[in-house]
């Protein structure tokens, strides 16, 4: 995922994109049909967005909308009855209504508010990424892309099918947004293997880049992942970014069908909260 900033937003955006901010004001208002609809203004690292709720988007999520906190949102860009240009939400992406954790598909993504902001990239550069994502594989430079993050493996907390204890004591792997991987901070060149599917073959290991990419980005609410795997939602082996991965578990291709409607995403404050939510 990458985010643009307000600075970079003009009316020639046709595609829907992701802003994240803070609700500085919400106006509830009722459209021509009497339904409750919503205009709103959020405040980003560079200045204010005018946005604009219609009642469908409205009614789903008005009660996770709560000023002075940090939301990401996916829209697109309209403009309103002055000709001003605005965003019209589409979703609110960090839903934070509870779920039944016990279900056979799980996808959600917990993201820091500093990760967030080192997501935040030019159009430029937001169009440059898209026309790469699915050759990320091919990408050696240890330098870190235009809104690429990178986060450290959790040996406290290893998800993995095989077992990583020793090697993790030894080294230090790093997993980026765009599925990209570091140990000891040099980056690994996965190895393609069948029709598109990635392993990471080096040093003593022999992993697919997928489960490193779902074990450090992926919200898992166990302490192990016997009986649950990852999946691409689609089926495209070369997009490992963690917004194409889910854990599934029982029939995969089943419960897959409706997996997009799962996706949430949260906001913490720092890493160590992070930490904290997913399990040590």
């Amino acid at each position: 995922m990458y985010i643009l900033r307000s600075s970079e937003i003009s009316n020639s955006h046709t595609e829907e994109f992701n802003i994240v901010g803070i609700i500085k004001s919400i106006k509830e208002v009722k459209d021509k049909n009497s339904k409750r609809m919503a205009f709103g203004i959020l405040q980003d690292i560079d200045g204010d967005i005018d946005l604009i709720f219609f009642s469908n988007i409205w009614e789903k999520i008005n009660k996770n909308i709560v000023l002075n906190k940090y939301v990401i949102l996916n829209g697109i860009i309209e403009k309103n009855d002055s000709e001003r240009i605005c965003f019209k939400v589409n979703s609110l992406l960090n839903n934070n209504i509870k779920k039944n954790e016990e279900t056979n598909v799980i996808h959600k993504i917990v993201y820091t508010i500093d990760e967030l902001k080192r997501m935040t990239i030019s159009v430029n550069d937001a169009n440059i990424i898209n026309k790469i994502k699915r050759y990320m594989h091919k990408i050696k430079t240890n330098n870190e892309l235009p809104g690429e993050v990178f986060r450290e493996y959790n040996k406290d907390k290893i998800l993995a099918y095989i077992d990583l204890t020793k090697y993790l004591d030894e080294n230090i792997i790093k997993v980026s947004n765009y599925g990209r991987i570091k140990i000891n901070d040099e980056i690994e060149e996965p190895i393609e293997e069948g029709e598109g599917w990635f392993y990471i073959k080096t040093k003593g290991i022999n992993y697919p880049l997928y489960r490193f990419v779902a074990e450090v980005w992926c919200y898992f609410p166990y302490e192990i992942s016997t009986g649950w795997e990852v999946h691409h939602i689609s089926n495209d082996g070369k997009d490992n970014t963690p917004e194409n991965l889910l854990w599934i578990k029982s029939n995969p291709h089943k419960s897959i069908k409706n997996a997009q409607d799962k996706f949430e995403f949260k906001i913490c404050e720092n890493i160590e909260e992070i930490i904290e939510k997913l399990g040590k």
